[in-house]
């Protein structure tokens, strides 16, 4: 299974025109403290947009970047600085601060969620900010929740118990690390494990 995974994330382009290239841009403006806020909303917009979280009947398709502004000032509060590309032993010590983020974006985003039957926004929009802008989850979207229930490395939902076993499964495999050395060498994008783990996690193109 190992070399799946590697094959995965080899499998994402590191050109700058790709899509792939969406998570860079985005990641690196939330390091940036001279960004505004409205700079930051643009960059989680259109990292979002990229990465399907416009299409069809999503309820983002109806809105533009404004409504990212209170988001985007939550996930700029300094108490989640360390939240930024956290390294394995980080997210552990602050798992209370995940979760406690997590809460905080789906509460900011409701009001603009009132036409919908389910109150709660998707877990797969809450968490693909929280990839796309600090690294600090993987995204939990229809390739990741199926890869984990097929895999049983992690519960296939955003949870303590799910961070906590994608934590271990990365610490215990010394490969997927060794990898995102090799891409920061190489190409200079320095991923977190989340996000080393998330594009694990999405099967390669034949």
């Amino acid at each position: 299974m190992e070399q799946k995974l590697l094959e995965n994330i080899r499998s994402f382009p590191t050109s700058e025109e790709s899509r792939a290239y969406a998570w860079v841009d985005c990641n690196r403006a939330f390091k940036n403290k001279k960004l505004s806020i409205d700079e930051l909303s643009k960059e989680l917009f259109i990292f979002l947009a990229s990465w399907g979280m416009l299409r069809g009947k999503a309820f983002l398709s109806a809105y533009n970047w404004r409504i990212l502004r209170k988001v985007t000032e939550i996930l700029k509060e300094e108490k989640y600085e360390k939240l930024y590309n956290p390294e394995i032993d980080v997210i552990k010590e602050n798992l209370d601060k995940i979760m406690e983020l997590y809460k905080r974006i789906d509460e900011a985003l409701r009001p603009y969620h009132t036409d919908y039957e389910e109150k709660a926004v998707s877990s797969i929009l809450v968490t693909k900010i929280l990839l796309g802008s600090l690294g600090c989850s993987v995204a939990y979207d229809t390739n990741v929740t199926v890869a984990l229930e097929e895999s049983k490395i992690a519960e296939a939902k955003f949870s303590k118990e799910s961070l906590i076993s994608l934590c271990n499964f990365y610490a215990q495999n010394k490969a997927l690390e060794e990898e995102r050395q090799r891409i920061k060498k190489e190409h200079n994008i320095d991923y977190p494990p989340m996000k080393i783990l998330d594009m694990a996690f999405w099967p390669a193109k034949d």
